[in-house]
């Protein structure tokens, strides 16, 4: 049987939250941007197997929208399980 054009587009919108919520997933983490230039303290400290690291850098925290990631991603998730079953059933 033929998919209809509301099958493609509920097929379709799963495949986008899904994509939306792996994008929310990345972008859910500190950046740290190094600093450089006269008069700078050093502001974090990365120990590692070498040593302990000084780095004078500033963290930036995630925009508050990115923890909205797991909610997004398990939408997608289920609107393309019910699509699948859906489409099994015609």
């Amino acid at each position: 049987m033929k998919p209809t054009k509301r099958d493609l587009s509920i097929l379709f919108l799963s495949i986008i939250l899904i994509g939306i919520g792996l994008w929310l997933f990345h972008i859910d983490h500190y950046t740290y941007i190094r600093l450089t230039g006269p008069n700078i303290t050093v502001t974090h400290v990365y120990p590692n197997t070498f040593g302990t690291v000084y780095i004078a850098s500033e963290a930036i925290p995630p925009p508050s929208y990115a923890s909205l990631w797991p909610y997004i991603l398990a939408l997608g998730i289920i609107i393309l399980g019910l699509a699948v079953l859906i489409f099994r059933r015609k």
